[in-house]
C-alpha cells in the first residue's frame, strides 16, 4: 500500500474490488452510461469524418469557381491559345485560371491523403492529373454555365469539363446540415453521459455512506 491523502495507506487492489462490485451493484445504470458514452462518442468523430468528407469534395470549388475545363495530354500551344482566346471574348466569363500539372498534382494528393491507394497511385506517377483551366462565370445560372461547358467541351484540346451543378451544392449543403445536427445530438449525448455517471457515483458514495 502506498500512502494517500492525509497518510492514509491506499490498497490498490481494494480499490479495483471496490470499483468493480459497485459497477455489478449498479449494472444498469453503468450499461446506460456506457452506451451513451459510446454513441456520443461515435456521433462526434462520425460528425469530423463527414466534415473531412464534404471539404475534400468541394476542395476545387472555391473563390467562386464554377467550371473546371480539364486538358488533354497531347494539347498543343495552339489548341490552348484557341481555348483562352475563347475565354477572353466571351461576355459570360467574369475570370479564369490556369492550373498547371505540378499544382493539379498536387492538388489530388491533398484530396486523395486518406485513400491510400489513389494517394500512391498519383504520387508515383501512375494516375495523370490533367491540367485545367478554372472559369469564374459573371453568374450562377445553370444554364448559363451550360452553355459555357459546352463551349470548351468542344475545343478539340479539352479531355472534359466538370461544373458544380445543383446537385453539387445540394450535397454540401445537406452534408453542412448533418454535420451540425450530429454535432448538437452528440455534445447533448456526452451531457446525458456525464449526468449518469455523476448519478452512478453518488449512488455508489451513498450505499457506502458508512465506511
Amino acid at each position: 500500500p502506498r500512502p494517500g491523502p492525509g497518510g492514509v495507506p491506499v490498497k490498490f487492489d481494494y480499490v479495483i474490488r471496490e470499483t468493480f462490485a459497485n459497477l455489478r451493484r449498479n449494472i444498469t445504470l453503468t450499461i446506460a452510461a456506457i452506451v451513451t458514452v459510446a454513441v456520443s462518442l461515435s456521433l462526434f468523430g462520425s460528425t469530423i469524418l463527414l466534415g473531412q468528407g464534404v471539404d475534400n469534395v468541394s476542395a476545387r470549388w472555391h473563390d467562386g469557381i464554377e467550371l473546371i475545363a480539364f486538358l488533354k495530354s497531347d494539347i498543343t500551344d495552339e489548341q490552348r491559345n484557341a481555348i483562352e482566346a475563347l475565354l477572353d471574348e466571351s461576355p459570360e466569363v467574369r475570370d479564369f485560371d490556369y492550373v498547371d500539372l505540378e499544382e493539379s498534382r498536387e492538388e489530388a494528393l491533398r484530396i486523395f491523403e486518406r485513400n491510400e491507394l489513389m494517394y500512391q497511385k498519383i504520387e508515383s506517377g501512375g494516375t495523370r492529373v490533367p491540367d485545367s483551366y478554372r472559369v469564374q462565370p459573371r453568374t450562377s445560372d445553370v444554364d448559363l454555365m451550360t452553355v459555357i461547358g459546352q463551349q470548351l467541351a468542344s475545343e478539340p484540346g479539352v479531355l472534359s469539363v466538370t461544373d458544380v451543378s445543383d446537385s453539387v451544392k445540394t450535397v454540401t449543403g445537406v452534408s453542412n446540415f448533418a454535420r451540425r445536427a450530429m454535432l448538437v445530438v452528440g455534445i447533448g449525448l456526452l451531457v446525458a453521459a456525464l449526468l449518469l455517471i455523476l448519478n452512478a457515483i453518488r449512488m455508489a458514495m451513498f450505499a457506502r455512506r458508512r465506511e
